[in-house]
C-alpha cells in the first residue's frame, strides 16, 4: 500500500459558504421545527458553482456538525414540481414549434394509464383557462398545462432531455406523472440538473476534489472542470429568464419581494401530501438546492407559501449578509 503521510488535499469548497449553509441549516430548521411541532424536521443543502459545477457547500442534516447519514448525497426523494423546467426545456429546444408566448391547453386531461387505469391531473386550485402561455405555466407551476405539454412532446423526450441535465437513467421511467415530479433524484443530482440550465445549457460534471499534492510537492491528481454542450443555449437561457419570473411573479415571488435587489431565478417544489418540500434558487454565479422534509416520508405541515419560503429565505438572508451576491 503506498504511504500517502504527508499528502494534502484540495477540494472546491468555500469556507464561508459552507459556513453560511451550515448556519441557515441549524437556525432555520429549529425555527420550523418549533412552529410545526415537528421533531424530525430534516434539511439536505448544495451549493455548486453554475459554471464549472464545483461544490461550494454541502448539509446533509438539520444538525451538520454531526457526521452520519448524508441526505443532500443518499437521499432519494421524489423532486415534485422541481420536474417541471425539463419540460418546458424541452418544448423550447423546438424553436419553431414552441416560444415562450405560445400557447398551452389548460384544459381537462384523462390519460389511460398501461394498466388500464386512468389518471386526470388537477391545477393546484382545480380550474382551468383553457389556454395559458408557456411562460406563465411555468412561473405559476401550473399542473394541467404541463402535462398538456408533455404528452404533446412525447415522454422520451422528456426522458431524454432528463438525461443530457445529467439525471441518472435508471430513475428515469417514462410514465405521465414524471412530468408532475414522479421521479426520485438526491439533492445533489438536482443541483447537476438545474447547473445545467444556469450555465446556458452547458453541463458541468460536479465534482469537491480540486488536487492532491504529495510531500514533495507532485502533483497527483488536479481536477480540470470541463463544461460540454447538454442542451441548446437559447433553451437553456429562455427557461433560466421564465425561472427569473417564478421569484418574481409566480410561485417564488414572496422570496423576491424580500430581496428585491437581488437578480434571482428560482423553482418551487412539493411533492404529493406535501411530503417534501424543494427550492432550487440561482444567483449570478451560483446553484443552490434545498430540500425540507422527513426522513419517514410523512406530512411535514409546512409547505403552505409563507413556510415554503422561510428555509429558503434564511439562506439568501445569510448569504447577503456574507456578501456572496
Amino acid at each position: 500500500m503506498k504511504d500517502l503521510s504527508g499528502v494534502k488535499i484540495f477540494t472546491t469548497f468555500d469556507s464561508v459558504a459552507q459556513d453560511a449553509a451550515e448556519k441557515a441549516a441549524s437556525e432555520g430548521i429549529p425555527v420550523l421545527k418549533k412552529q410545526r411541532k415537528l421533531a424530525d424536521l430534516e434539511t439536505a443543502m448544495v451549493v455548486v458553482d453554475r459554471f464549472t459545477g464545483e461544490v461550494r457547500a454541502m448539509v446533509g442534516g438539520a444538525e451538520p456538525q454531526f457526521a452520519g447519514y448524508n441526505r443532500a448525497m443518499q437521499a432519494r426523494r421524489s423532486i415534485g414540481s422541481l420536474a417541471k423546467p425539463a419540460t418546458y426545456l424541452t418544448a423550447l429546444s423546438q424553436p419553431n414549434q414552441y416560444r415562450l408566448n405560445t400557447w398551452i391547453a389548460d384544459a381537462p386531461v384523462t390519460i389511460r394509464l398501461s394498466n388500464g387505469q386512468t389518471w386526470s391531473p388537477q391545477n393546484d386550485d382545480r380550474r382551468f383557462s383553457g389556454q395559458v402561455m408557456l411562460v406563465d405555466a411555468l412561473t405559476r407551476s401550473m399542473n394541467v398545462p404541463t402535462v398538456n405539454l408533455g404528452m404533446a412532446l412525447g415522454l422520451p423526450a422528456v426522458v431524454d432531455t432528463w438525461t443530457k441535465l445529467g439525471a441518472p437513467k435508471n430513475q428515469l421511467n417514462a410514465v405521465p406523472s414524471m412530468l408532475l415530479g414522479a421521479l426520485n433524484l438526491t439533492p445533489i443530482e438536482v443541483a447537476q440538473a438545474f447547473q445545467t440550465i444556469a450555465s446556458g445549457g452547458n453541463r458541468a460534471p460536479l465534482s469537491a476534489l480540486r488536487s492532491v499534492i504529495a510531500e514533495d510537492g507532485t502533483v497527483l491528481y488536479q481536477s480540470y472542470p470541463q463544461a460540454e454542450r447538454a442542451v441548446p443555449a437559447q433553451a437553456a437561457y429562455m427557461t433560466l429568464w421564465t425561472m427569473q419570473q417564478v421569484v418574481q411573479r409566480g410561485t417564488g415571488r414572496q422570496l423576491g419581494a424580500k430581496y428585491p435587489g437581488l437578480h434571482l431565478a428560482g423553482k418551487t417544489g412539493t411533492t404529493n401530501n406535501n411530503v417534501d418540500t424543494w427550492f432550487a434558487g440561482i444567483d449570478g454565479s451560483q446553484v443552490t438546492i434545498t430540500w425540507v422534509g422527513r426522513d419517514n416520508n410523512q406530512r411535514p405541515n409546512c409547505t403552505e407559501p409563507a413556510a415554503r419560503c422561510r428555509f429558503t429565505s434564511a439562506i439568501w438572508r445569510t448569504r447577503r449578509q456574507r456578501r456572496w451576491c
